[in-house]
Formats: C-alpha cells, structure tokens, sequence
C-alpha cells in the first residue's frame, strides 16, 4: 500500500472546498443600505417614511449647493457652505433620534465647475489656491463633525472631474490632491472613517486610485454599469432601451471590479497598505435606475442581488490552495516561481460593505416613488412602483 504525504492529503482537501464554496450561501452581506439625497430633503416626515416604510438604516447626504456653486470662492463659498453645515446642524438630532446612520457628502468643492460638458471639469483643478480652499474646507469639516457619532463616515468627493487638458502646471490631479487632504484631514481628525472615490465616481478608474496607506480609508463607485439604460428618458425615448439581463449585469459588475481587487492584494502584499485593507472595503455611493427605464425594478433587483452577493471565500481558498502546492514543491523545483494571480482570479472577491439608492426627494425620474407614462410624464404612483418593491425587499435585510 502506497501511503500519501500529509501535503499530498492537504491540497485536494483545500481545492475541493474551494470548488464548493463557490456553491455555497454567501459568506457576509452589506451592512449599510439607503439613500443618497439632499440635505433640504431632510425632515421628520421624509426621515418617518425612510426609517418606518423604506426600511434603511443610512443616509447619503449630500452638502453642497449645486445650483449656486459654480464660480463661487472665498467668503461668498464659505456662506454658502455655512448653510448647509447650520441645515445638518439642525437635522442631525432628527436622524438620530431615528437610529439612523449619515454618510457625509462632500458635493460642491470651491468654485464648482469650470465646465459642465461632459467630460466635466471643477474649477479647482485649474487653480492651486481653489485646492487649497478645499483642503482648509475640509479641516473645518473634521473639526465640527468628526467625532460625531450619527455620521459613519465621510465621502470626500461625491465625483471628482477634471479634464488632464485643463489642468495646469502646479495643480496637483485628484489622486495627487487626495493623498495631501487625507493627510491633512488625519492633522486634524486621526481615526474618522474616509471614503475615496476615483476619477467621475466610474469603477473602471477605482484600480488606478494611489496607495493610500490608511487602514481607515474605504472606497466607493457610482454603479452606472449600464449608464445608457439606466438614464433612459434623459435625452432618450422613454423605455427605449432593452433592460440588460441577470448574467450580464453579475459579469459586468466582477470584470470591472477584478482588477481593483487584484491591485489591492498585490500593495498589501507588498507592504504598502496596513494588512486589514485587503480586502478594500467598497460600497456603492449611488445605485439608479430611470423611472423612464424598461423593467427598471428587475434591474435594480438583478443589480442589488450582486452587490449583496460575497463568495469571497472560494477564491481566497483557490489562492491559497495554488500557493500551498508552490511552497510544496519548492524542495523538488526551488526556480519555479510563486504564482501569479491575474484579474480573473479575483472575480470572485468581489463584495461590497453598503450600497444607497439615488435618489429619495430629488429629481423626479430617479426618485421610486414615481412612474413614467409613454410620454416621459413623471407622476408620484398611487402605489408602490416595480422599483419601490425591489428596493423594499432588499432593505428588509437592515
């Protein structure tokens, strides 16, 4: 009788669990699902609504005032954003009062934007002193709310823009930009949580973010996977665009996000990040789909679906399996390399910490409390519409 080695034993026991694991339920789940909406939008009856018929358990609030922020710098900025501090300031205790939790949306920098055709561009990426307002911006905002237990976490640009064209010399990019203000930030407020989001909110841009040596800084995207489906009706035919089915929607969502993973491993494995930001704690700042859009409420179940879904467990043990039969082999073949790990074998790394929905008591076409008709007519619905159903069936795990 021919005895096996412990070893030998060992790596088919680790690769059949890693085949099996991938059919099992998943192994985590978001804990943070909501709304993103403005801070005018904040009352005690929305806040009712919210808590006791949506469900949600956070809210991503945006500060900022995109009607008069373009142009407006120095004291005139400094007023307008005095504004919205002093409107949180008053609805924070309502918020709290419900058990509610506040994500912190920065979303009008110094003078806004220098442009607002696509590709967009903010003022202060032309202008060194406009950062620089940002910066200081920032350190106030620390100051007077970083240790404020209803606000989870901050999210330091809701979309970044600039244009590589309109940037000047001696103007830092947003990846150059947001290494300096975490740093000031942590001058001033050492263990609040930060949230990054690269260039536009886009999730193919997320990889391309700098190391950021943070254990407590997370990531977010905005989920426009199917931009031209879900703003149907924006400068489209309503319900003029086929609804993209499940299995593209989990495709699409792991071959962008792969790659971001993949990067993540290899700087902690590096030593470049602390050892707990592998994996990235990622979220979702705005998931939408148009009232205008054909199946609209299926689509944002199949896309929901997948942003809860975590099998994150398989692949770490399909790694771990391939590097257990390198470390084992090295005696017989010490040239052969370690293994290198590719974007697909981090597919299945893929998962999210939250996701919020864009967006509650805001333009009407995202809003799920409304309907469209053939016309592209937005009315408030009788009844729940298809989204709305969706939606509070996935809240319901708060």
């Amino acid at each position: 009788m021919v005895l096996m080695s412990p070893a030998k034993i060992f790596v088919p026991v680790l690769l059949a669990f890693a085949m099996l694991c991938p059919l099992s339920a998943s192994s985590a789940a978001p804990t943070l699902r909501g709304f993103q909406m403005p801070i005018s939008a904040v009352n005690e009856s929305s806040l009712n609504d919210l808590k006791n018929n949506w469900g949600v358990n956070v809210l991503r609030i945006g500060i900022g005032n995109d009607a008069e922020m373009d142009g407006t710098t120095g004291a005139a900025y400094d007023a307008m954003m005095e504004e919205q501090f002093a409107l949180l300031d008053e609805k924070l205790p309502l918020i709290a009062a419900r058990g509610l939790k506040v994500i912190f949306v920065f979303a009008s920098p110094p003078g806004g934007f220098e442009t607002r055709v696509a590709p967009s561009h903010y003022a202060m990426f032309s202008s060194a002193s406009l950062q620089q307002e940002y910066i200081e911006k920032w350190r106030q905002i620390m100051a007077r709310y970083g240790s404020n237990p209803t606000i989870v976490a901050f999210d330091l640009n809701n979309e970044p823009a600039h244009r590589k064209a309109l940037i000047p010399p001696g103007v830092r990019n947003w990846n150059e930009l947001v290494q300096v203000l975490i740093a000031e930030i942590r001058e001033v407020s050492p263990t609040a949580t930060l949230i990054v989001k690269p260039l536009y909110g886009d999730p193919n841009k997320l990889a391309s973010l700098p190391v950021i040596n943070d254990s407590r800084v997370e990531y977010a995207y905005n989920s426009y996977y199917f931009l031209r489906y879900q703003h149907t009706g924006v400068g489209t035919v309503p319900f003029s665009i086929a609804r993209p089915d499940s299995s593209a929607v989990k495709e699409k969502i792991r071959s962008t996000l792969a790659p971001f993973f993949r990067v993540m491993y290899e700087r902690q494995r590096a030593g470049l990040i602390p050892d707990n930001a592998f994996p990235p704690k990622l979220s979702v700042g705005e998931a939408a789909s148009s009232a205008c859009a054909r199946e609209s409420g299926t689509f944002l179940a199949d896309l929901l679906t997948n942003l809860e879904l975590d099998e994150s467990a398989g692949s770490r043990s399909s790694r771990e399996a391939a590097l257990t039969r390198w470390r084992n082999n090295r005696r017989r073949f010490p040239r052969r390399p370690r293994p290198v790990f590719n974007d697909n074998d981090f597919r299945r790394d893929v998962a999210h910490t939250g996701w919020a929905i864009h967006a509650y008591d805001e333009a009407r076409i995202w809003d799920p409390r409304f309907e469209c008709s053939a016309d592209g007519t937005l009315s408030q619905a009788a009844s729940d519409t298809d989204r709305a159903t969706a939606l509070k069936n996935l809240f319901a795990k708060n």
